[in-house]
């Protein structure tokens, strides 16, 4: 069978672009097939906006107790309140339904930072900042190359010298010119 379709050039030219249809086929289902899971994921993503973008303010809120510059430690009481708040924001309030795969994974780092026997602050205090970059790439507010960026810190005031003079009166009435 081999031989004769080697020695027939017909058969050849019929076998090779055959095989190339099916595999051109197959290239054009799996790549419909994709596009069409993109779309859809798109337009599910679009439907929950509005609430996504609620549940991450409310999570935006319940961490602004930690800020990235403060320089108190991260008590074990207060990371305690925090933990409580992140899991009542998760479980109770169903806004897991909303995070996605990036936010999940920042969100659970800053519970096993909370979660430690000593708490590090500096620890505690990225993992925050880190789940709330991640906030605003989900809400469009951020770009992925915004998020791996630096913001620079706030620079601190100067105080101004004020040179204060005193003038010396030689009035003998007391009186300041």
């Amino acid at each position: 069978m081999i031989e004769a379709i080697e020695n027939s050039p017909v058969l050849l030219i019929l076998l090779e672009n055959g095989l190339l249809a099916v595999v051109l086929l197959l290239a054009a289902f799996f790549l419909n097939l994709v596009l069409q899971r993109s779309k859809l994921r798109g337009e599910a993503a679009n439907e929950i906006a509005g609430d996504r973008a609620k549940a991450y303010i409310a999570l935006w809120k319940s961490l602004a107790s930690v800020r990235p510059l403060d320089k108190e430690p991260v008590t074990p009481e207060k990371a305690a309140e925090i933990e409580k708040v992140l899991v009542d924001w998760y479980h109770e309030q169903a806004n897991a339904l909303y995070m996605s795969w990036g936010t999940a994974h920042r969100y659970m780092k800053l519970r096993q930072a909370l979660a430690q026997d000593a708490i590090n602050s500096k620890l505690v205090r990225a993992r925050v900042s880190a789940l709330r970059t991640q906030l605003k790439v989900d809400c469009g507010v951020y770009s992925s190359w915004d998020a791996i960026r630096r913001l620079p810190k706030p620079k601190k005031k100067k105080k101004k010298k004020v040179v204060v003079s005193k003038r010396v009166s030689n009035d003998t009435e007391g009186s300041v010119p």
